[in-house]
């Protein structure tokens, strides 16, 4: 999963950094940002809480509690909560 990078403009003529990145499901992920570095980490915790997800439902056992909390918490970070 190789992101791509590129630059854009938002709706007052401030650029915008979106990283996009292919899914192995077929979907995609894209994050914006304000800058290049926020733009990958961004695209990173996208990517960690998408396999945490799939983490927990794929577990059956006691570690769906601590990895829906680490889930939970990059979410709620993510979203300035």
């Amino acid at each position: 999963m190789l992101p791509l990078l590129y630059i854009a403009g938002d709706s007052e003529g401030q650029p915008i950094w979106i990283a996009d990145a292919h899914r192995g499901d077929g979907e995609r992920f894209i994050v914006r940002a304000d800058d290049k570095l926020t733009a990958f980490l961004e695209l990173e915790r996208a990517i960690c809480v998408n396999l945490l997800t799939e983490e927990i439902s794929e577990t059956g056992n006691g570690n769906i509690s601590k990895l829906g909390r680490v889930v939970h918490d990059l979410r709620f970070d993510s979203n300035g909560g």
